[in-house]
């Protein structure tokens, strides 16, 4: 189905006048682009759009709109995989404040 856009706003006065321009320039685009890929003129695409133009699949192939039709569907099982993780682990060495003789180690300790 292939129909006009709709929207609300809500909001500060020229907050809503700068998105429903923006929308506007942004749908007029949109419409020319669809309108090209359809291979109908702007003025005939708008007519089809405006009371919503409900399309049918053989419909839409002949249209240009769709590609082709799927038909059926298989689905496959996906082979299962395994990932493995690799963990790293940190040594926790005792350190000196300083490299003296006689220093205490932060542990508490003496060296």
């Amino acid at each position: 189905m292939f129909h006009e856009a709709s929207y609300g706003a809500m909001g500060e006065d020229p907050t809503i006048r700068s998105r429903i321009e923006f929308s506007a320039r942004y749908l007029d685009r949109m419409h020319l682009e669809l309108a090209k890929i359809l291979r109908l003129s702007p003025k005939v695409y708008r007519n089809k759009i405006r009371d919503a133009w409900w399309v049918l699949a053989d419909e839409a192939v002949k249209a240009h709109m769709v590609d082709h039709i799927v038909t059926g569907v298989t689905y496959k099982k996906l082979p299962m995989t395994t990932t493995e993780v690799k963990r790293t682990r940190s040594l926790k060495k005792k350190r000196t404040y300083r490299q003296g003789t006689g220093d205490k180690v932060l542990d508490g300790g003496k060296r």
